[in-house]
């Protein structure tokens, strides 16, 4: 789902909005409650996200910790995967430019379904805009680390939120220049 406002959803909107001549983009994501999308590109399926959740703190957060630890890459997998549905049986078409945002970790789960699984030919641009883990201590740590190693491996272009992050995953993962688009994030 995207976020009322922040530079994440800023970034997204202005991909949706300057894609190009000729280009139908949609958006598969979750509705929000208390959010009335106007725009007829974002398509929502699945269960709501009740908009206040996503700042709350307790007992709520404690669950959404809970659950953390126990789905991989993050609580938002089974959700990825539906989308994955959705696109497949709904909306895809030969020819398709696949565009996942983390985090979300999970939302690359998408692309690399679509091609190791389904084996469907498509561009692949992987939208990075923190590490998938800071540290790699611990067994979750170094399943993220291999998991961003993935995706930053497989997918045909990285777009990445800083300088700083480009050149850190250029280094770590050998990633070439030219498949690196550094796109800072807008000001809120």
């Amino acid at each position: 789902h995207l976020p009322v406002i922040n530079p994440r959803t800023l970034r997204i909107g202005h991909l949706m909005r300057n894609a190009g001549t000729g280009m139908e983009v949609i958006m598969i994501t979750n509705p929000v409650y208390g959010v009335c999308e106007t725009d007829e590109r974002i398509r929502t399926y699945g269960l709501p996200v009740h908009a206040a959740m996503r700042h709350s703190g307790g007992l709520l957060n404690g669950w959404a910790h809970l659950m953390k630890g126990l789905f991989f890459p993050d609580v938002f997998v089974l959700n990825s995967v539906w989308h994955t549905l959705i696109y497949v049986f709904r909306h895809a078409s030969p020819g398709d430019v696949i565009y996942t945002v983390s985090h979300p970790v999970s939302t690359h789960l998408v692309a690399i379904l679509l091609r190791k699984i389904l084996r469907r030919k498509f561009v692949w641009f992987a939208d990075i805009g923190d590490r998938f883990h800071h540290s790699g201590k611990g067994l979750r740590g170094r399943m993220l680390l291999q998991w961003e190693r993935k995706v930053c491996n497989d997918a045909n272009r990285l777009v990445l939120n800083s300088e700083f992050l480009t050149h850190e995953l250029m280094k770590e993962y050998g990633i070439t220049p030219g498949k690196c688009l550094m796109v800072p994030n807008p000001p809120v």
